[in-house]
């Protein structure tokens, strides 16, 4: 399931209160899982200390064998990082660190809180191959973001909310039609749809829409040059 909206549109409280991290003022969360629930924050906080004795420290705390902490360091591309305090990774290296925190408790139910969030695209790919490879592993996934293009390829339906209302849920479609401008010469390799001197439509499976975004050198993200045609 994907949460969308803009900026201040109460994402980041629902998913705290489905976390138990708030109470809501009004209304009801109902969550029919089993215990534990893996959370993990769009800004992950980390104890003051190296990135093994975080996990180590989890770990404890929930009688989790060391055993199961080191394949997961080196899944996530951790295995060198262990002696590092966590303020010296990098943006994506913490994500990767918090997400392993998450998953050292073999949840059921996973909440992501803007996973996309400051990452650059290959980072991002890499998010989402993971939560692909989640999801076929029977965990339940609620992924809220404001980069419904990431989003696509791994929910199988969206809410909006907006000023923390619900506003529409639709279930995906498997096939977009994508407008995008490009500069120079479009690739030969990329069939089209129909094309123009700087713009293109061409029909795309939604699981491929993040790699369509990475050709940055005929997509230009930045001039919002994307459009999504019904």
């Amino acid at each position: 399931m994907g949460l969308v909206g803009p900026n201040g549109a109460g994402k980041s409280t629902l998913v705290k209160i489905m976390a138990g991290l708030l109470y809501p003022d009004s209304g009801k969360v109902y969550l029919h899982v089993n215990p534990p629930i893996g959370y993990v924050q769009e800004e992950p906080t980390f104890l003051d200390t190296t990135v093994y004795k975080n996990i180590v420290y989890i770990a404890e705390l929930n009688d989790i064998p060391h055993s199961e902490m080191e394949p997961l360091f080196e899944k996530f591309g951790l295995s060198d990082k262990k002696d590092k305090l966590p303020s010296e990774l990098s943006h994506g290296q913490r994500k990767r660190l918090a997400l392993l925190r998450a998953l050292l408790y073999k949840p059921e139910f996973l909440i992501l809180d803007e996973p996309f969030s400051g990452l650059d695209p290959s980072v991002a790919l890499w998010m989402k191959k993971l939560i692909q490879k989640l999801k076929k592993e029977k965990v339940t996934l609620f992924i809220s973001s404001h980069n419904l293009p990431y989003l696509m390829p791994i929910v199988d339906d969206v809410i909006f909310i907006n000023k923390g209302k619900m506003i529409h849920r639709y279930p995906l479609r498997r096939e977009y039609l994508v407008k995008v401008i490009f500069q120079g010469k479009w690739p030969e390799s990329v069939e089209t749809e129909e094309i123009s001197s700087n713009k293109a439509i061409l029909k795309v499976k939604r699981e491929k829409i993040p790699e369509l975004m990475i050709y940055t050198s005929y997509y230009s993200e930045a001039e919002g040059s994307s459009e999504w045609y019904n």
